[in-house]
């Protein structure tokens, strides 16, 4: 049985951000060349839905995986792989079809105000790959070869990631998020209690 060959033609195609616009990459297109215009606040959980396309005249098979981009001197604002999860993770795309994910970031409850993930909030945008440093990638290849144990070459594409951590304005917005986190909880408890207390008022 061949070893499986991953040559590595990640194309680096990381330069203007589009918001909509199919990008054909090998085999595989992407609706998102960019994913670094976020904003929250620490506890906060970003969903962002992303979409690949086969354009090949066979099925392939893939994953998507985190990548950080080590520069000496960044601190550890700039890898927020642990912050980012891709659902769901593996994939296989048939001739012509259209896969939706979603990626997830979750900001630590202890994060600090400031940009994660990029050195500048432009990182995005073209002629700015230098202020990248956290990535999401897809990485895919024939499926046949894959399950055949031939060789077989992946293709995909980095996908920068960046989050600017906003400022608690307001004391009370961890306490209303909670509340809106909990509102389904919290409307039953006030049923129950509305109910315990017409019940002690009938029974004097």
């Amino acid at each position: 049985m061949k070893k499986i060959a991953r040559a590595g033609l990640l194309l680096l195609l990381l330069g203007v951000t589009i918001g909509s616009i199919v990008v054909p990459v090998s085999a595989t297109s992407v609706d998102r060349l960019s994913i670094t215009d976020n904003e929250g606040y620490a506890g906060d959980v970003i969903e962002i839905l992303i979409t690949l396309e086969s354009t090949a005249d066979a099925a392939r098979t893939g994953h998507w995986r985190t990548y950080y981009k080590a520069v000496e001197g960044d601190d550890e604002k700039m890898d927020i792989t642990s912050w980012i999860e891709v659902i769901p993770t593996e994939y296989t795309l048939n001739v012509g079809e259209t896969k939706e994910f979603t990626v997830r970031i979750t900001i630590p409850e202890n994060a600090k105000p400031g940009l994660y993930g990029a050195i500048a909030e432009n990182a995005g945008m073209e002629g700015h790959s230098g202020d990248r440093r956290t990535y999401i990638i897809f990485e895919d290849a024939d499926s046949a070869a894959l399950s055949g144990g031939g060789s077989a070459v992946y293709s995909g594409l980095l996908i920068p990631v960046s989050v600017n951590v906003l400022p608690e304005q307001n004391p009370l917005i961890p306490i209303i998020r909670g509340i809106q986190e909990n509102v389904v909880y919290i409307a039953l408890v006030a049923v129950i209690i509305v109910l315990l207390v017409l019940l002690l008022r009938r029974k004097k």
